[in-house]
């Protein structure tokens, strides 16, 4: 039996009612379902118009969701790639900073006392453990520095390990 090849607009829509996607991210998949350009163009064009398709909304859930455990730095990398470039990251993300009113030294407490495991005193080696588990998530240095020191967490300088 022949396989019947969906349009375009319903492959579309089709791949939106699984997960909401970026003009990026549904560009991608309609490439390599190997629609024209044209095509693309037109279904991209008519999903924007019915608010299907909205890069900022995408942002704002994404950020949403993922602003307990990640940085602004980790979430606009993370964005980047989906496509959701700087201009809308940073109005999706004072919007969802506004809107929920998260603490953001909060976030990095949380994730310096998942590392520390309550210790308050820590070696140079275990210092720089807690900073790149933090920075890797998106936070800056002054932010974590900040988050310990609300925590009463020193370091040993003169104890290498």
């Amino acid at each position: 039996m022949a396989k019947v090849r969906l349009t375009c607009k319903n492959q579309a829509l089709k791949t939106l009612l699984r997960f909401d996607q970026t003009e990026k991210m549904l560009r991608d998949k309609l490439e390599n379902k190997e629609y024209t350009k044209e095509e693309i163009d037109e279904t991209i064009e008519y999903l924007t118009k019915l608010n299907y398709l909205n890069d900022l909304r995408f942002a704002e859930n994404y950020i949403r969701l993922n602003s307990s455990s990640k940085g602004k730095n980790r979430l606009k990398q993370d964005l980047y790639v989906k496509g959701v470039y700087e201009a809308i990251f940073n109005e999706a993300y004072n919007n969802v900073m506004r809107d929920e009113d998260i603490d953001t030294l909060e976030v990095v407490k949380d994730l310096v006392l998942k590392k520390t495991k309550g210790k308050t005193e820590l070696d140079q080696k275990e210092y720089r453990r807690v900073i790149n588990f933090c920075g890797t998530r998106g936070f800056g240095y002054n932010e974590i520095k900040k988050a310990m020191e609300s925590l009463g967490i020193s370091v040993d300088y003169y104890n290498e390990y």
